[in-house]
C-alpha cells in the first residue's frame, strides 16, 4: 500500500515525474549541466522540466477511500471510521495500522496533520527531530 511515483506526483508530493525509460538519460543530463552551472537550482528546474511526463489521467486506487479515512482531525476519529465500515479495502488498512505501533501511528498521524501548513524545509526539518527522538 505504497504510492507508485506517478501516485506520488498526482498528489503534489513530487514535483517532476519521470518515467523510468528516461532516469538514466536525465542523470547524465543533469550532472553534465550542473557542472557548468552558476544556478543549480534552475539548472535542476530546467533539466527536470525537459523529462517530466505528466502522467495520463490514472487514478489513485480508493482515492476517495483515502481521503475519506485520513481528512480526520485525530487519529482516534481514522480508527473509528475504519471500525464502522466493514468494506475490504478499509479493513485491510486498518489490520495493517493494528501491525504497528501505536505511538508511531500517532506521531505519524499528527506529523501529516501538521506538514500541511510547513514549508518543505521545515518538514526535513521536523521529520529529522522526531526520527532522532525516536532512536
Amino acid at each position: 500500500m505504497r504510492l507508485k511515483g506517478e501516485e506520488v506526483y498526482k498528489a503534489g508530493i513530487a514535483n517532476f515525474y519521470i518515467p523510468r525509460k528516461d532516469l538514466k538519460q536525465a542523470y547524465k543530463e543533469l550532472k553534465t549541466e550542473l557542472q557548468h552551472s552558476q544556478e543549480p537550482k534552475e539548472t535542476i528546474d530546467d533539466v527536470l522540466g525537459r523529462y517530466n511526463q505528466v502522467p495520463k489521467h490514472r487514478v489513485i486506487e480508493h482515492e476517495e477511500d483515502i481521503r475519506y479515512i485520513f481528512n480526520s482531525k485525530s487519529f482516534e476519529e481514522v480508527t473509528a471510521k475504519l471500525n464502522q465500515n466493514k468494506n475490504p479495502f478499509f479493513t485491510k488498512v486498518r489490520e495493517a495500522i493494528e501491525e504497528q505501533c501505536p505511538i508511531s501511528a500517532h506521531v505519524t498521524f499528527k506529523n501529516i496533520q501538521m506538514s500541511r501548513t510547513m514549508t518543505a524545509k521545515e518538514c526535513f526539518v521536523n521529520d529529522f527531530a522526531v526520527s532522532q527522538r525516536f532512536m
